[in-house]
C-alpha cells in the first residue's frame, strides 16, 4: 500500500509527502530436521571402535539418510516508510524578458 501528498507551498516550492508500505503473508522456511546436534563428534559414544569418529550418518536423528528439510508456510514481513522531497523551481530571466528554466532543469534529447 501506498500514498502520497503533494503540495505546492509559493515561490516555485513543492513539497511532496509520500507513505509506502507492504506486508508479506505465508512466506515459505525450510526447516533443517536431520542435522548433526553441535558436539556430536565430541561425545563418547561418537567414537569408532577402530579410532577416530563415525561419520555424520551414524550421529543423525534419522540415521541413514542425508539433510531433510522441512518446508513451512510461518513467516511474515512488513515494511514501513515514510518519503519526503522538496523541490524548489529557479527560473532565471533572460533580456528579452522571457524566463527561462534554472539550472538543473535543462534536458538532452
Amino acid at each position: 500500500m501506498s500514498f502520497g501528498i503533494q503540495r505546492k507551498v509559493g515561490f516555485g516550492t513543492v513539497i511532496d509527502v509520500a507513505y509506502v508500505g507492504t506486508l508479506g503473508r505465508h512466506l515459505t522456511d525450510y526447516i533443517a530436521i536431520n542435522t548433526v546436534a553441535p558436539g556430536a563428534h565430541f561425545l563418547a559414544t561418537s567414537q569408532s571402535p577402530i579410532g577416530g569418529v563415525l561419520p555424520d550418518n551414524f550421529m543423525r536423528p534419522y540415521p541413514g539418510y542425508g539433510g531433510i528439510n522441512l518446508e513451512t508456510y510461518g513467516l511474515t514481513s512488513s515494511y514501513h516508510s515514510l518519503q519526503a522531497q522538496v523541490n524548489r523551481r529557479l527560473l532565471m530571466a533572460c533580456s528579452s524578458g522571457r524566463r527561462l528554466p534554472g539550472p538543473g532543469q535543462w534536458t538532452i534529447p
